[in-house]
């Protein structure tokens, strides 16, 4: 992947946006693939600052905020010679010779987990610019199949490009992780929770099943690392943590995977994901987890996890309490879900991404579009 015919600029919002799954994989593909450029509307923020590519910063006028600087800056941005890769879930409109990244439909398909102006411009956006760019692509055949009928495109037009747990995500000794949890506080036996803390991620109910077997395991703790606010409609239940529940809105990747490596297990009850990639994180930790039986979870998880249906607070209460006290079922999942990461890989990922590139620049040229 070093030498190309084409140039591909990178649509670079996401790197003045919180560090959450869409914008990882941004970055952990665009660090790998060797793109000309890529186009910010500011600095980088601190997450970003490793990415190892190129980075013009465009801020126009009055510095526009992201849609805006999108639709109207990003554009002329651009060179002649340029095809665009927009990883974050939008691009501009004006830009034809354009591959767009779409995580999953769940901003089309549930609206009433985001907020009104989140979901309004999403779902008036994105029937058109799918249309419009060379290529879609998307993270799970789960994924693929949603946005296909969502959007009414034909799935020919979706490739699905898997995400991966970045080799960071592995398993520590535990003198090492020891060290890391007592910086952050954590200590005593705990299972860990990682996600935004919006009402798809189904903490109401991962509550509520805590509340039941947390009096039966002796002392175990809930962790829960995830972020408020961003795009998502407030969760009804911010304000009723139940007892023995530590919560963190943010920590490095280095004390995540501490965390990781320290939980007796990990829960992601999701009620919707395109891909669920704290799953492979967890699994390439070494940590036995649960999670759901529907959407993307089941193809990215295999047989490496308990599944479980997550509208069934009674189901998410059995799989905590039958792993707590299994520990045959503990080192079984372990094994399996470290030999479950190992079949996802950035690296492959990323050529994948590229030969997709290629071809959508091939597609251009052909046709002498030149125009943004």
């Amino acid at each position: 992947m070093d030498s190309s015919p084409f140039q591909v600029a990178v649509n670079g919002r996401f790197m003045r946006q919180p560090f959450t799954g869409v914008q990882r994989y941004a970055w952990e593909l665009s660090r790998r693939l060797p793109v000309s450029q890529v186009i910010a509307p500011g600095p980088p923020l601190p997450p970003y600052a490793a990415i190892g590519r190129p980075v013009t910063i465009r801020p126009g006028l009055r510095r526009l905020p992201g849609h805006a600087w999108e639709q109207s800056v990003l554009p002329r941005a651009l060179s002649r010679n340029q095809l665009l890769w927009s990883p974050g879930g939008s691009g501009p409109l004006a830009v034809r010779r354009q591959v767009l990244t779409i995580h999953d439909a769940a901003h089309l398909e549930h609206p009433e987990w985001y907020s009104r102006s989140f979901s309004l411009w999403y779902r008036a956006l994105l029937p058109v610019l799918a249309r419009r760019v060379r290529r879609v692509l998307t993270v799970s055949a789960f994924s693929r199949m949603r946005l296909a009928a969502a959007l009414r495109l034909n799935p020919e037009r979706i490739a699905v490009t898997p995400l991966a747990a970045d080799p960071r995500f592995r398993v520590k000794q535990p003198e090492a992780v020891a060290a890391g949890l007592h910086e952050l506080g954590v200590s005593g036996p705990y299972v860990l929770a990682v996600a935004a803390l919006s009402a798809r991620k189904n903490f109401e109910r991962l509550y509520r099943a805590w509340e039941v077997v947390a009096p039966g395991l002796e002392g175990t703790r809930l962790v829960v690392v995830g972020k408020t606010g961003l795009a998502f409609s407030n969760i009804s239940d911010r304000g009723r943590l139940p007892s023995h529940t530590q919560v963190f809105q943010h920590v490095e990747d280095e004390q995540l995977v501490d965390l990781y490596n320290g939980a007796t297990a990990f829960v992601f009850p999701s009620l919707y994901e395109g891909f669920g990639l704290p799953v492979l994180e967890a699994m390439a930790c070494g940590t036995p987890v649960i999670t759901s039986d529907i959407t993307s979870l089941p193809e990215v998880a295999g047989d490496a996890a308990l599944l479980v249906d997550p509208y069934d607070t009674g189901a998410i209460a059995d799989a905590l309490q039958r792993l707590a006290g299994d520990t045959a079922l503990q080192a079984h999942l372990t094994g399996a879900g470290l030999h479950r990461a190992a079949q996802f890989s950035w690296e492959r990922t990323a050529a994948r991404t590229w030969e997709l590139l290629a071809e959508a620049a091939g597609q251009f040229t052909a046709t002498g579009e030149h125009a943004a």
